[in-house]
């Protein structure tokens, strides 16, 4: 579904003709407001980019796998990408594992769940 502001091809030649100034004001204010958003998207991952190519030239990406995180049937460790600092390590906890006392949904791959704190629990 295109946004609010993005009048399709089909629509153009009508909008042309019947728009009104106002109309027209209110799309561009969309759009620029849209503009930002992606910049900002832009702006981080270009960020992102340029960490993670300094983490790999330093030789600490890809992360080196814990030792102490537990590992399940998928080869998933099952911690929470809100929370966790790495992928292999459960996080302190956020609100979603606080109110499901869960790290991390259960992996439909293996059944098994990981507590919050990193203690595991065979699956249902």
């Amino acid at each position: 579904m295109p946004a609010r502001w993005d009048v399709q091809p089909a629509y153009r030649a009508g909008f042309e003709r019947n728009a009104s100034p106002e109309a027209i004001a209110a799309l561009i204010k969309d759009a620029n407001v849209e503009l930002r958003r992606v910049a900002r998207v832009v702006e981080w991952l270009e960020e992102l980019r340029d960490r993670r190519i300094d983490e790999r030239d330093a030789g600490t990406w890809p992360y080196p796998p814990d030792p102490q995180a537990a590992r399940f049937p998928c080869g998933r460790s099952h911690v929470c990408v809100s929370c966790s600092p790495r992928p292999d390590v459960p996080g302190p906890g956020c609100i979603n594992c606080r109110q499901t006392g869960y790290d991390q949904t259960p992996c439909l791959k293996c059944g098994e769940e990981v507590r919050a704190g990193g203690k595991s629990e065979g699956g249902r």
